[in-house]
């Protein structure tokens, strides 16, 4: 129902709108996540593998266009119970960023999975940047980097180009060594030569910065004057997050920009230095149709975004997000909460569609969603063992028939066949239950 419209308007938006100074595309090449590793992280205690690559074998479909021999995967969805690691995934791609993007380390953060601080944290990222495929790898404890180390691909494989052992560099490019001596113990030497304007590093640098992005569980907390809705002063763009919006079946007349004076938070103290007491910022309200039981048109009455639905919310930050950036990798904790399941459908349809120039990785407890035309290599399953340790795998792990119009995951997965379900026993909830009414 919804997935014809949403793929014309975003179609449309992309040809007229690439150079609108509000709108952030980014000319050039892919940008995209390849691989990520890591280990003894929040409930990861083993190395874990997670690849956006299309596996060998399977149909070209739901990709980019291929890179040298590379098959790139538009999106990956990640299913499992309640507390078992999905979230933790995909923080860990976000943590990562984080560690990269900061420069100042003060203790370095080390939420390492419980009992296991006698080692490293480790994180690995294979990333397209600017035409290069680079792989960079650090492990760390709390005080101290113990390596790292930055790969390039070649046609031969990946070349070193530089490896740092704890203070000792074993690869380094000759006009790095000057740095060697500017690296503290808990600095990472990426950040370093970023600083002193190292090509390489300052494109991984970067694409953590800029071109990952991690929206969490809680997107609708996003209120009506936030900034990441300051792109719809643009009324072309205004008008196509309208249609999108409307696309997705939600009733909304209009989006309206509203102007209104604050006062500073340091209002008293801005007064005194003979500075401004007060802010403007823009407030979001939104029009919706409203009808008599006849079907007559009634006048139309607006919302304030703090008012609307918590769907709605998320559908109107999705859609700014969704068209105003392309060749980035969007992390989405809980993609499906708080919208329809054939809304949710049509967006992961969305997602792989031609259409699509960003990359998408999402978590979901809606299992519906595993037979929505993903190839194997894009299903992946956590499960939390007795010991608390979360393993991450794919459906690519399994034989199955991928891509067969009579082949069902969720199927399957009721049935057991690729783990990653919840025990739940029902006779004890039922006891306890019984026990408190008694007390």
């Amino acid at each position: 129902m919804y997935m014809k419209g949403l793929k014309f308007i975003l179609e449309s938006f992309i040809m007229n709108n690439r150079k609108r100074k509000n709108v952030s595309y980014v000319e050039g090449g892919f940008k995209m996540l390849l691989e990520f590793t890591f280990k003894n992280l929040f409930s990861y205690k083993n190395e874990s593998y997670f690849s956006m690559e299309a596996g060998k074998g399977t149909s070209i479909m739901n990709e980019f266009p291929k890179v040298n021999k590379h098959r790139i995967l538009k999106s990956a969805i990640v299913f499992g119970p309640n507390a078992s690691g999905k979230s933790n995934l995909i923080q860990a791609m976000n943590f990562m960023g984080g560690m990269i993007s900061r420069f100042s380390w003060n203790n370095l953060p080390f939420p390492s999975f419980a009992g296991a601080k006698d080692e490293p944290i480790t994180l690995s990222a294979t990333i397209l940047k600017e035409a290069f495929i680079y792989r960079y790898t650090f492990s760390y404890f709390s005080e101290e980097i113990v390596s790292e180390k930055l790969e390039i691909k070649s046609e031969d494989g990946f070349e070193i180009y530089f490896d740092r052992q704890d203070d000792k560099y074993l690869v380094i490019p000759d006009d790095l060594i000057m740095l060697i001596d500017k690296t503290p113990k808990d600095f990472l030497f990426l950040e370093v030569a970023k600083t002193f304007n190292d090509a390489h590093s300052f494109n991984v640098v970067q694409w953590f910065a800029q071109d990952l992005l991690y929206l969490d569980t809680n997107i609708s907390r996003y209120h009506s004057s936030t900034k990441d809705f300051e792109a719809l002063k643009d009324e072309e763009y205004k008008n196509a997050v309208l249609k999108f919006m409307q696309a997705a079946d939600v009733n909304i007349e209009d989006i309206l920009l509203i102007e209104e004076t604050v006062k500073n938070i340091r209002g008293e103290e801005l007064e005194i230095l003979g500075e401004q007491p007060v802010v403007t910022r823009i407030r979001l309200r939104l029009k919706h149709r409203q009808y008599a039981k006849d079907g007559k048109r009634l006048p139309d009455f607006t919302l304030d975004f703090s008012q609307e639905s918590e769907g709605t919310r998320k559908l109107l930050y999705l859609a700014s997000i969704i068209l105003t950036n392309k060749n980035r990798t969007i992390l989405i904790d809980e993609f499906d909460k708080s919208l329809h399941f054939e809304l949710s459908q049509a967006l992961l349809e969305l997602f792989n569609s031609p259409e699509n120039n960003n990359q998408f990785i999402l978590t979901t407890h809606q299992l519906g969603l595993m037979d929505c035309n993903f190839k194997k290599e894009q299903i992946y399953f956590v499960e939390r063992k007795y010991d608390g340790i979360s393993d991450l795998y794919s459906a690519y792990d399994f034989s199955v028939k991928t891509n067969r119009n009579d082949y069902f995951y969720i199927k399957r997965y009721r049935e057991g066949r690729f783990g990653a379900t919840p025990i739940i026993l029902l006779d004890t909830l039922k006891e306890t239950l019984k026990e408190v009414g008694e007390l």
